[in-house]
């Protein structure tokens, strides 16, 4: 039996009506972040790398990628909180080793320096300590855990 006017009439209205719900969702989806949440992520983060405590800055991170997975600044803070966090199970060679490394490609990094400087510290390298929680703190002066580790080092 042929399909009568007022059963395809139906079916081309789900169809718009589908079209329709998906052009919703996509339109969702290309909303900017939940900032507020984005960026109280972000201050923890920076908070608990601050604090060395790389980690949990790289769940935080994680976090805030969950929400903005187009910000490279973020994804280049998570990487190197979760490999900071991958060295501690390390030997102290392969440690010194991707440190040279890290440091070649990103100079620029203050948390390279830190890790770095906690290292020297461990390893009882205490000048070469002091000089990477300088290098650290000359990048970054807002780390206090840096400052705090130099201070308890003492003057030389």
């Amino acid at each position: 039996m042929p399909e009568s006017g007022s059963d395809s009439l139906p079916r081309w209205m789900a169809w718009i009506a589908f079209v329709l719900a998906l052009s919703i969702g996509v339109a969702g989806l290309a909303r900017p972040p939940d900032t507020p949440r984005f960026e109280r992520f972000l201050d923890e983060a920076r908070l608990q790398m601050n604090q060395g405590e790389f980690d949990r800055a790289r769940k935080y991170y994680r976090f805030a990628l969950t929400l903005d997975g187009s910000d490279a600044a973020t994804k280049r803070r998570y990487e190197t909180a979760a490999m900071l966090h991958r060295l501690e199970s390390m030997a102290v060679q392969r440690q010194v080793a991707w440190l040279r490394e890290a440091h070649n490609r990103t100079p620029q990094d203050p948390y390279i320096a830190l890790y770095a400087a906690e290292l020297a510290a461990r390893t009882g390298d205490v000048p070469r300590a002091r000089w990477f929680y300088s290098q650290a703190l000359a990048l970054e002066p807002g780390l206090d855990y840096a400052r705090a580790r130099r201070a308890a080092l003492g003057e030389e």
